[in-house]
C-alpha cells in the first residue's frame, strides 16, 4: 500500500487529508514552557494570538520514536 505522508506544517484541510488519505505527522511548538503537537493540541487561531501577546513560539521535528510509531 502506497500512502502520501506529511508533517503538520503543510496546514492541508481535513477534507483533503481525507480524501486522498494523507497521513499526518505532528510537530511540536513550545511557547514559554509548555509545548503542544501542531493541529492536535495547537492551532493557528493560537499561535497568532500568541503572537500577538509577545510570546515567541518555537518549533520543533517530529523525533525519531514518533516518526517510527508513524510507519
Amino acid at each position: 500500500m502506497i500512502r502520501v505522508s506529511a508533517d503538520s506544517t503543510c496546514d492541508l484541510s481535513p477534507v483533503l487529508l481525507e480524501r486522498f488519505n494523507i497521513a499526518i505527522t505532528p510537530l511540536s511548538i513550545t511557547v514559554g514552557d509548555k509545548v503542544f503537537k501542531d493541529a492536535v493540541d495547537i492551532r493557528p487561531e493560537d499561535i497568532f494570538r500568541f503572537v500577538g501577546e509577545g510570546k515567541t513560539c518555537v518549533t520543533g521535528a517530529v523525533n525519531v520514536y514518533e516518526y517510527q510509531q508513524h510507519f
